[in-house]
């Protein structure tokens, strides 16, 4: 009987393991998300914006 109640104890131990191993992957994960910096947006043309908008207006150049 004691063998069979060490196995058992054994068994609920990895079991509650596995789940608290679970759960700390999908905190991580949701960690990583939540502090990823935003990739910028496409500009029209599909060329993916590296500059804010308002520092593309103010880049010096050839007037329009």
């Amino acid at each position: 009987m004691g063998t069979v109640l060490a196995v058992l104890g054994a068994a609920l131990a990895l079991a509650i393991g596995a789940l608290l191993a679970g759960y700390a992957v999908v905190l991580v994960v949701y960690w990583i998300e939540l502090h990823r910096r935003p990739s910028p947006a496409p500009t029209p043309d599909g060329a993916a914006a590296t500059r804010s908008p308002a520092a593309r207006r103010s880049r010096p150049g050839p007037a329009r």
